[in-house]
């Protein structure tokens, strides 16, 4: 969380790398820790609320 909060990685580029299926083992294993999964559920649904405010 702390590149995207430091404009480091846009939200695009990590929700683009999350849902890659071709994966290394160290990328499956950071999927399976649960504050990355809230974490992409947050900007999920953040991209949601920006939608339909357009």
């Amino acid at each position: 969380m702390g590149f995207y909060q430091q404009d480091v990685l846009a939200e695009e580029m990590i929700l683009c790398w999350f849902s890659q299926t071709e994966i290394s083992e160290k990328s499956r294993q950071l999927r399976k820790k649960q504050a990355l999964q809230k974490f992409i559920q947050w900007l999920e649904e953040a991209e949601e609320e920006s939608s339909e405010d357009e």
